[in-house]
């Protein structure tokens, strides 16, 4: 968790060694502070229990992402009663009270980014609550030998070995590649000793971006196509309400 409610201001704070605790926006029960030297600096529950079933350990591939948000859409409490008041989901088949921390929220789009493997139980309840929402994973960790060949801005892919849990997912799913082609020219230099002018032009082959599932089949090895736009347009898309689910 980035976010919690500050004791005294009740303003929301991010995790600094200068305020040791806080509150949890969601349960109301202590946090505090985590910031070491190797993970990202968070909020943890004192009984090391976290109180929202939909979260996953905070890494800094997720604190960018919500950094490229303003602040009051990120980390935005909802239930289900104000989806259904304002209209964002259609329905209810749970607790009304039930309530979840989404990633980011805006112009009513709810933005889930997932870094870490997921279940297809946990695909299914996420979208069963949010209804109104997008995937965007970290192609770093959930994309791996996902072979991209880019024409024009349709990317065509096989997959060897894909997470079968996608096949669960019934709203948009997006793959974060936009860091693929410096991490891939620091392989380069690194392992194969390349020149870095030869590891920029090589590097520079490979799609480098937000990629969109359109098409994706289920005998393995998987095949597939999509679009690939950069970060900056996706952001920008998503900020003036172009992306929707």
């Amino acid at each position: 968790m980035n976010k919690a409610f500050d004791k005294i201001t009740n303003e929301r704070i991010e995790a600094t060694p200068y305020i040791r605790s806080a509150i949890c926006p969601l349960c109301n029960q202590e946090v505090i502070a985590k910031c070491g030297e190797i993970k990202v600096w968070h909020w943890a529950h004192k009984s090391n229990n976290e109180c929202d079933s939909f979260g996953e350990p905070e890494t800094e591939w997720h604190l960018n992402w919500k950094n490229e948000f303003p602040k009051e859409n990120q980390e935005v409490i909802i239930s289900e009663n104000e989806l259904l008041e304002r209209d964002i989901k259609k329905h209810s088949t749970h607790d009304p009270d039930k309530k979840h921390r989404a990633d980011v929220m805006i112009n009513d789009l709810i933005i889930e980014f997932q870094n870490s493997p997921i279940s297809p139980e946990q695909i299914m309840e996420r979208e069963e609550f949010y209804d109104n929402m997008i995937w965007v994973f970290n192609g770093e960790t959930l994309g791996r030998g996902i072979n991209l060949r880019k024409r024009n801005n349709i990317v065509t892919f096989r997959w060897k070995n894909p997470s079968k849990s996608l096949w669960n997912c019934r709203k948009p799913i997006y793959f974060d590649f936009s860091n693929y082609n410096d991490k891939y020219k620091q392989e380069l230099m690194e392992r194969f000793d390349f020149p870095e002018n030869e590891a920029i032009k090589v590097s520079n082959e490979k799609p480098n971006g937000i990629l969109l599932i359109k098409t994706i089949y289920q005998n393995l090895p998987c095949g597939g196509w999509g679009k690939i736009i950069s970060k900056e347009e996706f952001i920008k898309e998503v900020k003036n309400g172009v992306i929707k689910n």
